[in-house]
């Protein structure tokens, strides 16, 4: 059923319309047709009841309300596979309902567009989900049903990794993308309603006359490397191979990515903005991003926006070494101020607040979930190798394994700051920069005992593969902070601010209270080192490991054991 939509939509050029037209005909007849297959026996959906089963065609979103509940009342790796399916099914049907309200095939409109686990909803609506008729019989508000489509599929990827049906949502968005290549001429329109009535929306993709070429950049924010790791050019397979079962030492090799689309494909660089927001249907597909200073932080978060949302947002704007990351915001539409008053003032705190934030795309296998970039980078042969001594399984690794013929691939895509606290990873890495460039501070697994590693936390969570030891603070107190590393004497990182100020005194009884805290670890050893565009790591497993980003940028890591 899913060749069905290649087959049927030809004609993707056309601009989107209200309008019923055949393209989008297609699209729903070829979704319905899929959807309306029954089950297989061995379906796990099953599992769910036929109570839940019964309603999934009409009343799709409290089917994903049902299913939402039964997947966050549980450890996700516990979660039967039946809800999963639940979820998925729910969030297709309810795609197809929006797309039969464009075709004025839908008989019985769905409050399309209410986004479960998202801030905000793409979809403007007077309340009850259905839109407003003006005087003359015409929808006064247009909402922008693409994203509502998109906003529904992306869920099912994100949340429950739609099981079943990956290659129906896959396909379908890529139809989308196609029907919105017009639309992203134009941002869609803004909502009419009366600010009582509407629903809070959170600042969705930047108009496309204002995406600049290139990201901003802070090419003067280098530190001075005191052990720098080191660096060799185009290395050979068998020379990689002698380093990582001989050696095992970190390595940083150039050349060796120059091929890629990505890089070399003014076309297709990831460094260009608008690339990134034409690949992801206009910006509107849905991206999981990190809201705070570190996953370690108290007031650490995260939330599912539009990747749009996210490069106006925290991507597009000049950089800021002040950010400071905060928890994330409610945003429950609701205002208690006349006139909008009260919740415009809101609106306006809410992005001076949000503005000063640190968001981060960080360990997203965006590249599984939007497969056309994955055609723009290649797996690096480095992965091919096989070490001669396997790797011990690790008791505290919470990621997905590699598979024994693939890697694992994930991308770290944010603007200047972000930080990846000192941990390690059980697998061998090769950690690909394609855009700006990142700091990176390595301690070998012989040094683990004075890094204090965290043990298991609130919640049952083991972090015992993340150190105690805030590096940050560390450089602010005993090593001048960041800034007293840069050649350029440039302004303060976060290590200033948290070791600095408040005068010797004071700077000497912190010092003191670190050393008693974490004994040892000022005379740890490490390596260091500044990964550009076109180079790439070598991580051995086990190895500890920091990362900041010095300007806006975008890395790829590929774990194989």
């Amino acid at each position: 059923m899913v060749e069905g939509i290649s087959g049927n939509i030809t004609n993707t050029t056309q601009t989107p319309s209200l309008k019923p037209n055949t393209q989008l005909y297609n699209l729903a007849e070829a979704l319905r047709s899929a959807l309306v297959e029954p089950f297989a026996e061995n379906d796990p959906i099953h599992e769910c009841g036929t109570a839940a089963l019964s309603i999934i065609a009409r009343r799709p979103d409290d089917v994903i309300r049902l299913a939402h509940e039964k997947i966050h009342s549980i450890r996700y790796q516990d979660v039967p596979t039946s809800w999963l399916r639940l979820y998925t099914e729910g969030s297709l049907w309810k795609a197809l309902r929006i797309v039969d309200e464009e075709c004025g095939l839908d008989q019985e409109p769905q409050k399309a567009g209410r986004g479960y686990e998202l801030g905000s909803s793409p979809v403007a609506a007077n309340g009850d989900g259905e839109a407003r008729v003006g005087k003359e019989g015409r929808q006064e508000q247009e909402y922008d049903w693409i994203a509502a489509v998109v906003e529904a599929l992306d869920m099912a990827l994100i949340v429950a990794g739609a099981p079943l049906r990956e290659g129906l949502a896959e396909q379908a968005i890529d139809h989308l993308s196609a029907l919105a290549e017009q639309s992203f001429l134009s941002p869609p329109p803004r909502s009419t309603e009366p600010p009582a009535k509407r629903r809070k929306l959170s600042p969705t993709s930047p108009p496309p006359s204002t995406i600049p070429a290139t990201f901003p950049s802070n090419p003067s924010n280098r530190p001075t490397l005191r052990f720098p790791i080191p660096r060799v050019h185009d290395l050979s397979l068998a020379a990689f191979e002698a380093h990582l079962n001989n050696v095992t030492e970190p390595l940083i090799i150039t050349g060796a990515l120059d091929h890629w689309p990505a890089l070399s494909d003014p076309e297709r660089a990831w460094s260009n903005p608008r690339y990134l927001m034409r690949k992801t249907v206009g910006g509107r597909r849905l991206v999981p991003v990190e809201l705070g200073r570190s996953y370690t932080a108290e007031n650490w978060g995260q939330r599912i926006i539009t990747f749009g949302e996210f490069m106006s947002r925290y991507m597009l704007n000049e950089p800021s070494r002040k950010a400071r990351p905060a928890a994330p915001t409610s945003e429950d539409g609701q205002d208690d101020a006349p006139d909008g008053e009260g919740e415009k003032a809101g609106e306006e705190e809410g992005a001076v607040e949000q503005a000063h934030q640190i968001g981060y795309l960080a360990q997203h296998p965006l590249l599984t979930q939007i497969p056309s970039l994955r055609s723009d980078i290649s797996v690096p042969d480095y992965c091919c190798v096989r070490p001669s001594s396997p790797i011990s399984p690790s008791s505290f690794s919470l990621n997905p394994s590699p598979s024994p013929t693939e890697p694992l691939l994930n991308v770290w895509f944010g603007p200047a700051n972000t930080i990846s606290p000192l941990h390690t990873d059980a697998y061998h890495n090769i950690f690909a920069q394609v855009v700006g460039a990142k700091y990176v501070r390595l301690y070998s697994p012989a040094q683990g005992k004075v890094l204090y590693p965290r043990g298991v936390e609130t919640g049952g969570v083991d972090m015992g593969n993340t150190a105690q030891v805030d590096l940050d603070e560390f450089v602010g107190l005993f090593e001048g902070g960041w800034s007293g590393r840069n050649g350029d004497g440039g302004e303060d990182w976060d290590g200033d601010r948290k070791g600095g100020g408040g005068g010797d005194r004071d700077r000497e009884a912190r010092r003191q209270a670190f050393e008693e805290a974490y004994s040892g670890f000022r005379e740890a050893e490490f390596v260091e080192g500044v990964v550009g565009p076109g180079e790439c790591l070598y991580i051995p497993p086990g190895w500890w490991h920091y990362v900041r980003s010095l300007e806006a940028s975008f890395s790829v890591s590929f774990w194989w054991d």
